[in-house]
């Protein structure tokens, strides 16, 4: 299932593919969104409830954080925990420090998140992919965000 969801058809996910007008253009859920990490940071700090002029309504915020699905996820071949549209934070996959906090992460150790715990928005993005999920290095930069806002 893997395959046919990641690699259908080959090399979707590959150089060359993906840095594309046709890519870009292309309306393909969870997997090609464009942004710069400023602008993620940005999208998600308008998700906190401190948030001056926030992007969603209170209710729809917390039903979007709310757990929908959680468990063995057959594609990604782990334990997994997801609201509408968000992954949710586990302690196996750190997105912030507590159990509110929020975001997706992407290809190669890219990681964006708001921490409603923290007050804190934050976003890694790589131009050259590591290793999947979870790099040594995001690891260390959602640990020392979570050791700078506490």
């Amino acid at each position: 299932m893997r395959a046919h969801t990641c690699f259908n058809p080959p090399n979707l996910s590959g150089f060359g593919v993906v840095n594309t007008a046709d890519w870009r253009g292309a309306s393909i859920p969870s997997t090609n969104g464009h942004a710069t990490a400023r602008a993620m940071a940005q999208f998600h700090a308008a998700l906190l409830p401190s948030a001056p002029a926030p992007l969603l309504a209170e209710s729809l915020r917390i039903e979007a954080t709310t757990e929908h699905s959680a468990g063995s996820d057959l594609v990604l071949q782990r334990e997994t925990r997801f609201g509408l549209g968000f992954q949710l934070h586990q302690e196996t996959r750190a997105m912030g420090t507590g159990p509110d906090a929020f975001g997706h992460f992407g290809h190669g150790g890219s990681l964006a998140f708001a921490d409603p715990d923290r007050d804190v928005a934050f976003c890694y993005l790589i131009n050259r992919p590591g290793g999947r999920w979870q790099s040594p290095r995001t690891l260390r930069l959602v640990a020392s965000t979570a050791e700078a806002t506490s």
